[in-house]
C-alpha cells in the first residue's frame, strides 16, 4: 500500500495566553498573518481577504518549493518542513517563516486590491 505524504504548511492564528504560566504557547502565534485576516471589515471583506491569502500562499508555496532541491515528494515535504520550522523558538519563527509569510501578505494585498472575489455572500447565511 502506498503512503501519502503532504506538504503542511504550518500556521498558528490564534493569540492564546495560559494565564497561569504566562506563556503564549508553542509554537508561537503568526500574528502577520492572523492581523491580517483579522483585518477586514466587513463578511465580503473577509472572504476576500482569506481568498486572497489561499491564493497568495499556495502560489508562493509553490515558488518556494521549486527552489528545493528534492527527488522524491517525502523529501519535499521534509524539506518545507525544515524550511518553516528549524531555528524556531518558543519566543519567535525563524526568518524563512517570517519572510515566507510576509511574501503571501504582500502578495495577498495585491490580489485583494484586484477583488479577487467571484461570487457575492449570501449575508443572510451565518458564518
Amino acid at each position: 500500500m502506498e503512503q501519502n505524504t503532504l506538504v503542511l504548511v504550518p500556521l498558528r492564528l490564534d493569540k492564546a495566553i495560559c494565564n497561569l504560566f504566562s506563556i503564549a504557547g508553542y509554537p508561537p502565534a503568526d500574528d502577520d498573518v492572523q492581523n491580517y485576516l483579522a483585518g477586514a471589515l466587513s463578511r465580503n471583506d473577509a472572504y476576500d481577504r482569506s481568498c486572497a491569502f489561499l491564493e497568495a500562499l499556495f502560489t508562493h508555496m509553490n515558488t518556494v518549493l521549486r527552489t528545493f532541491d528534492s527527488i522524491s515528494y517525502e523529501d519535499l515535504a521534509a524539506q518545507f518542513r525544515s524550511f518553516m520550522n528549524d531555528g524556531q523558538t518558543i519566543s519567535g519563527h525563524n526568518d524563512n517563516r517570517k519572510k515566507f509569510f510576509s511574501a503571501v501578505i504582500e502578495k495577498a494585498n495585491e490580489l485583494q486590491k484586484k477583488q479577487v472575489r467571484c461570487v457575492q455572500l449570501d449575508l443572510n447565511w451565518p458564518l
